[in-house]
């Protein structure tokens, strides 16, 4: 689980700094949105 939670961090990490602010908010909601269905809050 920590595994697949840090690359999900580090994917976000590395999309946002190379294709910009929006494309980092995108991908940050993706992951929030990732961590909503795995964790079942």
């Amino acid at each position: 689980m920590n595994l697949s939670l840090s690359g999900a961090i580090k994917y976000v990490y590395i999309y946002g700094k190379a294709g910009g602010a929006e494309d980092a908010r995108i991908s940050l909601f993706l992951l929030f949105k990732w961590l909503m269905i795995h964790f079942s809050w």
